[in-house]
């Protein structure tokens, strides 16, 4: 699974890189900011896997309460804000 996700990033990455225009200054600042937003989504991305595994290895056996919390949870990873203008912080 962490290969595949690999070869998604690798593959992602060069995609934007083909489609995206910029100066050397302009790609200095940039790629060391995707490269910190794509290890941050990863990790969200880690944790709402994990919360979907746990509810779904319980699913039958959990109570109302014992299921709210994953799943709560799995909505509060859904769309995280990882990155936010300077004027919203």
């Amino acid at each position: 699974m962490a290969l595949l996700r690999k070869d998604i990033r690798s593959i992602k990455k060069q995609l934007i890189a083909a489609n995206l225009t910029l100066t050397d200054g302009e790609a200095t600042k940039f790629w060391p900011m995707y490269e910190q937003y794509s290890v941050e989504l990863g990790k969200v991305n880690d944790t709402r896997a994990s919360l979907i595994k746990e509810y779904a290895n319980g699913y039958g056996t959990l109570t109302d309460e014992q299921a709210f919390g994953p799943t709560h949870q799995i909505n509060v990873h859904r769309r995280p804000r990882l990155w936010r203008s300077p004027s919203r912080q």
